[in-house]
């Protein structure tokens, strides 16, 4: 179980907490989806996607229609859950392109992992989220300093313990 509290670590660090929705667009025919103008959303759907309006005209005709697809379920959320997601929105938006790859990367192992698995790892998310700030942080520099060798020893090993010391030669 641990192991699974220190891959949900692995991935938070790498990003996974802020996965943009999946694409999920409908199939396209050749010239359907035409260019939807930021000044023709109505005032809630701009309030919705106020974090992509700095690029929603440079965005591909395909992708405004999968927000906007996005937006219309958003409203039949509760306000939390609808500023949840606003917050995700916002925090991919300012996240450098390698932060975004590793993301993805982590979002396809993530989907790849059994049912069991992710339950395992969604639970371990939680209490990692419920932990004192101060411990995340060093939970988190202590991973962040283990080479990539030492991490995957650790995990496949059962992870029992506390996490080894950092290695001495860089990684």
């Amino acid at each position: 179980m641990r192991h699974l509290a220190i891959l949900a670590l692995a991935l938070l660090a790498a990003g996974l907490a802020w996965p943009v929705a999946a694409r999920q667009s409908a199939p396209a025919t050749a010239g359907s989806a035409a260019p939807v103008p930021w000044e023709s959303l109505d005032a809630r759907t701009r309030d919705m996607l106020q974090p992509l309006h700095y690029k929603w005209e440079r965005m591909p005709p395909s992708h405004q229609q999968h927000m906007l697809r996005k937006a219309r379920h958003w409203e039949t959320l509760s306000p939390q859950k609808r500023s949840e997601i606003r917050e995700r929105i916002q925090r991919w938006q300012q996240m450098t392109p390698a932060e975004r790859d590793r993301a993805r990367a982590n979002r396809r192992v993530y989907r790849h992992l059994s049912h069991d698995q992710r339950e395992k790892l969604d639970a371990a998310y939680e209490r990692y989220k419920q932990m004192p700030e101060a411990q995340r942080d060093r939970l988190l520099k202590q991973w962040r300093s283990l080479s990539v060798e030492q991490r995957r020893h650790w995990i496949e090993n059962g992870s029992q313990g506390d996490l080894p010391q950092p290695a001495s030669s860089s990684r």
